[in-house]
C-alpha cells in the first residue's frame, strides 16, 4: 500500500504503506471478516493519526481489494483539501511485486513526485493501534536515516520476525531476519513491526544503490545497518500487536477479539470503515456462546460456539460451528459440523459434511501447521474424498 499524508500539528510527512502478500494457501487472500479488511487496522491508524493522502500498492485480488477500499476507507480521507486515496496495483508483466522493496522501486517515480521530507513504510497485515506522530517526532529529533518500530516478543517466536539488537541509545546495531539460533526459552527479544520511517532522499538512494534488494526486512535494512546508516528503534507503546501474515496467526487474531484482547469499538480509537453498516454483535449463553456475529448473519436452530462469523454467513438447522472463522457469505448446511477452521468467502459446506482437521486424512481441504482446517470457496465437494465426510458420526 502507499499513502501520502500529513500528521496534525506536525510538519508534513508522507506515508508509504506496502501490503505484504503473505496470507496465501487455498484462499490466496482473506479479504474481510467483520467489514474491516486486510490493512484495516493500518488504515484506521492513518485516520486517527491525521493522515489524509493514501495510495494502495496491491498484489493479490487487486480489483476486489480496491473495491473494498473505495467503499470502506476512501471517504475517510476526503475531509481536507488535497486528501486522496489512490490504488497502484502491480503492472501486467506477470511478475507481481516480489517484495516490499521491489514494490517501492517499481513506483519510485511516484514517490519522488509525491513525497516530502519523510516516507513512512507500513505493513498492511498487522493488528495494532498506533499514533504515528510520536514516531515522527522521535525520528526528527534523532536525525535518523531510518526509524523502525519495535515490539518485545517471546524468544520462541523469533524465527517468525526480524530481530533487532540495539544499544543504550536505541540505535540498531544488528538486524537479523527470522533467525533460527535464538534459545526459545530465553528472555523476550525485540521484533521488527514492519513500520519504517525513512528520510525520502535516503530511501531513494538506498533503493537505487541496491537493485537486488527485494524486501526491506530480508535485504535492504540489514544491509543498511551493516553499512553504518543511522537506524534507530521506536519502541511500540501499545497494549496489543499481532502479525497476521500466516493463516494460523490470522485465526488467532479472531480469537483475540473473542477474548477481549483487542476491541474494534474502543471508545477513543474505533477501527471503523466509512460505510454505515451494523456493528458486529457479541453473543453469549446457551446456543451461541462467546461468539461475534457480523451484520446479516443468520443462525437457524444451530449451535455457534467461540467463533467469528462474517457478514451474511448462514448456519442452517442442526449444524454446529465451533472455534471457527467464517468469512462473508459462508453457508453451513444442515447437520454439518465445522471445528477449528477458516472458511473462505462464499464457501458452502454441504449438509452433513464435517470440516475438522481431525479428518484431514480423508478431507479435500488444507490443514495449517497448527491444525486448523482451511476451506476455499471453490472447493469441489462432489469429489470422492468429500463424500467420505458426509457422515453421521459427530
Amino acid at each position: 500500500m502507499k499513502a501520502l499524508a500529513a500528521c496534525p500539528r506536525e510538519r508534513e510527512v508522507h506515508l508509504l504503506e506496502i501490503e505484504e502478500p503473505s496470507i496465501v494457501g487455498p484462499t490466496q487472500a482473506l479479504l474481510r471478516t467483520l467489514e474491516v479488511g486486510i490493512g484495516g487496522f493500518t488504515w484506521s491508524n492513518c485516520v486517527h493519526s491525521g493522515i489524509r493522502r493514501v495510495a494502495l500498492l496491491s498484489q493479490y485480488r487487486a480489483a476486489s481489494l480496491a473495491h473494498h477500499v473505495e467503499g470502506a476507507w476512501r471517504p475517510r480521507f476526503r475531509k481536507e483539501r488535497g486528501a486522496y486515496v489512490r490504488t497502484l496495483p502491480a503492472d501486467g508483466d506477470g511478475r507481481g511485486y516480489r517484495g516490499t522493496a521491489d514494490a517501492v522501486r517499481r513506483n519510485l517515480e511516484f514517490v519522488r513526485e509525491q513525497a516530502g521530507e519523510h516516507v513512512l513504510v507500513l505493513s498492511g497485515d498487522h493488528v495494532y493501534r498506533m499514533a504515528y506522530g510520536g514516531m515522527l517526532a522521535a525520528h526528527a529529533e534523532q536525525g535518523a536515516d531510518v526509524t523502525l518500530a519495535g515490539v518485545p516478543v517471546p524468544a520462541a517466536e523469533a524465527p517468525r520476525f526480524g530481530i533487532l539488537d540495539v544499544d543504550e541509545e536505541a540505535r540498531v546495531r544488528c538486524f537479523r531476519e527470522t533467525p533460527g539460533d535464538i534459545d526459545p526459552s530465553g528472555p523476550r527479544v525485540l521484533a521488527n513491526m514492519g513500520v519504517y520511517l525513512f528520510r525520502t532522499e535516503f530511501l531513494v538512494e538506498a533503493i537505487l544503490e541496491d537493485p537486488a534488494a527485494l524486501d526491506f526486512g530480508r535485504d535492504l535494512l540489514p544491509r543498511l545497518v551493516r553499512a553504518g546508516a543511522q537506524v534507530e528503534v521506536h519502541l511500540f507503546g501499545g497494549r496489543h500487536w499481532r502479525d497476521i501474515g500466516t493463516l494460523d496467526s490470522y485465526y488467532d487474531a479472531h480469537l483475540d477479539l473473542l477474548a477481549g484482547r483487542f476491541e474494534l469499538d474502543h471508545p477513543q480509537w474505533p477501527v471503523r470503515p466509512a460505510h454505515e453498516t451494523a456493528r458486529p454483535v457479541r453473543v453469549s449463553g446457551p446456543g451461541s456462546s462467546s461468539s461475534i456475529l457480523a451484520s446479516g448473519v443468520v443462525v437457524r436452530d444451530a449451535t455457534v460456539t467461540d467463533s467469528v462469523l462474517g457478514p451474511r454467513a448462514c448456519v442452517q438447522p442442526g449444524a454446529r460451528v465451533e472455534r471457527s472463522v467464517l468469512l462473508p457469505g459462508v453457508t453451513v448446511g444442515r447437520d454439518a459440523v465445522v471445528r477449528n477452521a477458516i472458511l473462505d468467502e462464499d464457501c458452502v459446506v454441504p449438509a452433513g459434511a464435517i470440516v475438522d482437521a481431525a479428518w484431514s486424512g480423508k478431507a479435500p481441504y488444507a490443514v495449517t501447521p497448527r491444525g486448523r482446517a482451511v476451506v476455499s470457496g471453490t472447493m469441489d465437494w462432489s469429489a470422492a474424498a468429500a463424500h467420505a465426510l458426509l457422515a453421521t458420526a459427530r
